[in-house]
């Protein structure tokens, strides 16, 4: 008889019976270590992926970049000054809003 079907049918036969009490505790047993398969091999699987990755971002970083070429601008200070400008103006249009009282009639009257 095959391993793997013999393996089968005595699973099958504790899940019959599982109403008896020393029946209960093979399968909880069964249970148990089939949970703690299941975490080891995640945990396993993360530290792999991990290690993946962590080892990924230090080939990027040991690789030359562009042959020595000087890296792109990050920031353009015309498109800086003008969004900062326009945020001071947004400030500005806000403070007045609020001094103002509004321009908008009194709806209870």
């Amino acid at each position: 008889m095959n391993p793997l079907t013999s393996s089968w049918q005595k699973l099958q036969l504790l899940y019959q019976t599982r109403t008896e009490p020393e029946k209960v505790r093979v399968l909880a047993e069964l249970l148990w270590r089939a949970l703690l398969g299941l975490t080891l091999v995640s945990i396993v699987l993360v530290l792999v992926f991990g290690a993946w990755a962590f080892f990924g971002v230090l080939d990027d970083l040991s690789s030359p970049q562009g042959g020595g070429a000087t890296p792109p601008v990050a920031l353009d200070r015309s498109a800086l000054k003008d969004t900062l400008s326009s945020y001071v103006g947004r400030e500005a249009a806000y403070e007045a809003a609020q001094r103002g009282g509004g321009a908008f009639p009194d709806p209870s009257r």
